[in-house]
């Protein structure tokens, strides 16, 4: 969003990645998006990054699926999440840090280890 304000309902933003801001969504300026019912999720660097009204049932969250380990966004725990957590090893990740430490580190590898397989 630059300058505007979208009214975005009904959607899922995920899996996108920027360079240096955003990611799922970015708004600069005076711009300030209306969101209903959408959910922003396993983006990076950031869900959304700048102002925007909630309309009604949306959030934006680190993953997709919160009870599941699946950090690449394909509802599979597979060998590319563990590359993906590898990418992120010993950094501060919103998405691989499955245990909420505030690094990802060993306890974020055996967590994805224990939720191997397809999700529910």
């Amino acid at each position: 969003c630059y300058q505007s304000s979208p009214t975005i309902t009904g959607c899922t933003i995920s899996g996108n990645t920027a360079g240096y801001d955003g990611g799922g969504i970015y708004c600069t300026g005076s711009s300030n998006p209306t969101l209903t019912d959408t959910v922003v999720c396993s983006n990076r660097p950031d869900q959304v990054d700048g102002n925007w009204n909630d309309g009604g049932g949306s959030e934006a969250r680190s993953r997709c699926d919160m009870d599941c380990m699946d950090v690449d966004g394909d509802a599979d725990v597979d060998a590319t999440d563990i590359v993906a957590l590898l990418e992120y090893w010993g950094q501060a990740d919103d998405i691989c840090d499955l245990d909420q430490s505030g690094q990802v580190d060993l306890g974020d590898l055996l967590l994805l280890l224990s939720g191997w397989g397809v999700c529910d």
